[in-house]
């Protein structure tokens, strides 16, 4: 019985094979470096269990010069952002590779403090998912001398910066036309911001079908439940003839929804309600709701694969565009009845 941690010289003592045969087994690296046999592979795994053999983090990363940690960084954990953080980290997993998740709460000066934190090299590179009026000028500073951090971000392309995202300019166009192709003549968008591609694309196609859309999105940027549960009261109130809507996200769809109900105001009968992300919120609702998929996996795989391309200075396309899809349930499906 070993007290203290084992090394790896006594895991190969006790297996009868090398140390590198050991470092190829438990790195996942065996036939690279070194050949390894699959019965003498058993035989390491079987020790390596049986010591709770666990390889030294600081060892490797010395001789390697690399932590196969990645950072990621979010303004919130909305439930969108924690459905890709959650598929970051399969992904991750799979290529045996860590996540480290920072969250700003929508502060730009701890945005700063945590990149200026990961210069440091504990992570070989990040994941900006978080998104402020001075976030691409914050990557063009972390991705050059001194920092020189390897950066991939989730937000809409910019010149020399790499990106995986999906196209919002597509999300506004499939929005409309299924609420229109429902009978629904009285649209408008609800949350979030109105100078964004889904929003100016939904817009912009109800215009061209002839119609007037409106918008309530508040004085501020809302993208929360609660943030969204007195705007969605506002918007009922002041739009009593709107009966289709295109909503920023699925937090704020779930709160329309409760409004909605709240004053009678049947979903979809009376209003139809579109959200976007299709995260797991829309499940919880009752009518379920419709969404925009923005495909948290494929963003996930793309973004893994892109980064660590960059780290290991392989060829990357420097943009990766994802095509959203339109996912119909209950709270947009069927086509409008007159109040009884």
């Amino acid at each position: 019985m070993i007290n203290s941690r084992p090394t790896i010289r006594q895991i190969a003592e006790a297996a009868g094979v090398s140390t590198a045969v050991v470092s190829a087994v438990v790195n996942g690296k065996e036939n690279q470096a070194v050949f390894v046999s699959q019965v003498t592979k058993s035989k390491v795994q079987a020790v390596v269990r049986k010591m709770n053999y666990v390889p030294s983090r600081s060892a490797r990363n010395l001789r390697s010069q690399k932590t196969d940690v990645l950072g990621v960084i979010f303004n919130s954990l909305n439930p969108y952002h924690a459905e890709l953080l959650e598929a970051l980290q399969k992904e991750c997993f799979r290529k045996r590779l860590e996540v480290l998740p920072y969250v700003t709460n929508g502060d730009v000066k701890r945005e700063d403090d945590y990149l200026r934190l990961m210069s440091d090299g504990r992570v070989d590179g990040v994941i900006i998912c978080a998104k402020s009026d001075s976030t691409v000028e914050r990557i063009h500073k972390y991705a050059g001398p001194p920092f020189n951090l390897k950066i991939v971000t989730t937000n809409p392309a910019e010149p020399d910066i790499a990106s995986v995202h999906t196209e919002e300019s597509l999300a506004g166009p499939l929005a409309a036309d299924h609420l229109i192709e429902q009978g629904r003549k009285n649209l408008g968008f609800f949350g979030g911001m109105i100078q964004i591609g889904r929003a100016e694309s939904f817009f912009q196609t109800v215009r061209e079908r002839g119609l007037k859309p409106c918008a309530c999105v508040g004085d501020r940027y809302i993208s929360d439940f609660i943030g969204a549960q007195p705007l969605a009261a506002e918007m009922l109130d002041r739009y009593p003839s709107l009966d289709g809507v295109f909503c920023h996200n699925d937090e704020v769809a779930v709160a329309l929804v409760g409004a909605a109900m709240d004053r009678g105001v049947r979903v979809p009968e009376d209003l139809a309600i579109v959200g976007y992300d299709n995260s797991r919120v829309c499940l919880y609702a009752r009518p379920a709701i419709s969404s925009i998929d923005t495909h948290v996996d494929a963003q996930a795989c793309a973004i893994v694969a892109k980064l660590t391309s960059i780290i290991n200075k392989r060829d990357f396309e420097l943009h990766t565009v994802l095509k959203p899809d339109l996912i119909v349930r209950a709270s947009s499906s069927c086509i409008k009845r007159n109040k009884p």
